[in-house]
């Protein structure tokens, strides 16, 4: 596992820096998780690459790809994420792979400094982006399924902080505060817009997973939830199935209300895909992320956990209420 944080100066030497620290990253390359570049494409709108991540033990194939976008006339600029389960050597757009996701997912930059961090694995990137007071967000890779390899071979997962449409948004950039620029935790998903994330279930179908349903249940298939000790049908994580808000109805918001003991760190809550369209059924556990409580809490925090390993405190985009942050492991 890698951690890198720094300084991009533009769009461009984020995305070349994100390219560089897969493949050449010292830590991933000594423990065998560095990932390669599959696939290429070098001009107009479908310029991109495919990453081929190789697994924690060298023989898993996680392909994602990823492209830079931009509009420096209206100052819009944006990683594009898909997955895929295959490539094909002579597909000639991003689209023409095997199996890929429906929808693309974005992360937006900028064209001045960034903060940034880096987090990977063998099996998945995560990215963090700090713009001004905007934090923004990407997951790529596998999540941790809960059933073994033969049943669940390619739990792959893709997540942004916006889905490819912004049909009311107006600005598509950093600045938006349309409610569907969300981190990938906190996804939005109505019928009008898709969700910013998306994952390829045991069958390997693309389904869309989301922390808001816009009160259109019809339309849902599956959320983060960051508890299951009950039925997730009557324990869902609040009235507009935010992560990280305890029980629905209006009652108590538990989760992010909780503070921690005396000399305790704030609590790490793993946050779980639960299926909702057809039955209730939990696919799995992000790797590495985390909700948190927001009460006595910020941004760029670090909460030391009980491995003793760092872990980032992140708000949901430009939002700061108390039940808007999540967590990154640092490694």
């Amino acid at each position: 596992m890698a951690y890198q944080t720094g300084t991009a100066t533009n769009a461009a030497d984020l995305y070349s820096k994100l390219i560089a620290f897969l493949t050449t990253n010292a830590d991933l390359v000594a423990d065998g998780e560095a990932w390669t570049v599959g696939w290429t494409h070098a001009s107009g709108q479908q310029a991109g690459v495919i990453m081929v991540g190789p697994g924690l033990a060298g023989q898993d194939e996680i392909c994602v790809g990823l492209s830079l976008s931009s509009n420096s006339t209206t100052d819009e600029y944006w990683i594009q994420i898909q997955g895929m389960t295959g490539i094909l050597g002579t597909a000639t757009t991003m689209a023409g792979h095997v199996n890929v996701s429906p929808r693309f997912v974005r992360t937006f930059v900028d064209s001045q400094p960034m903060t940034y961090w880096f987090i990977a694995s063998g099996r998945r990137f995560i990215v963090i982006v700090k713009i001004s007071t905007v934090f923004e967000s990407l997951y790529a890779g596998l999540f941790i399924p809960y059933a073994n390899p033969l049943k669940y071979a390619y739990p792959l997962l893709i997540g942004g902080s916006a889905g490819p449409d912004f049909s009311a948004a107006g600005t598509e950039s950093w600045r938006s505060t349309y409610i569907n620029h969300q981190a990938f935790p906190f996804a939005h998903l109505t019928d009008a817009d898709p969700s910013s994330c998306h994952f390829i279930t045991p069958a390997g179908e693309w389904k869309s997973v989301c922390g808001y349903n816009g009160n259109l249940p019809s339309v849902m298939q599956a959320i983060f939830h960051p508890h299951v000790e009950r039925d997730a049908y009557s324990y869902f994580p609040g009235a507009s199935y935010n992560v990280g808000i305890g029980p629905s109805y209006g009652q108590v918001n538990v989760h992010s209300a909780m503070v921690a003991n005396s000399g305790d760190p704030l609590p790490l809550t793993h946050l779980h895909i639960v299926q909702i369209d057809t039955q209730a059924e939990v696919y799995g556990i992000l790797d590495g992320v985390f909700s948190v409580p927001g009460f006595f809490n910020a941004s760029q925090n670090i909460i030391t956990d009980q491995d003793g390993v760092d872990n980032l405190v992140v708000q949901n985009t430009y939002r700061t209420g108390a039940d808007q942050y999540f967590a990154v492991r640092l490694e």
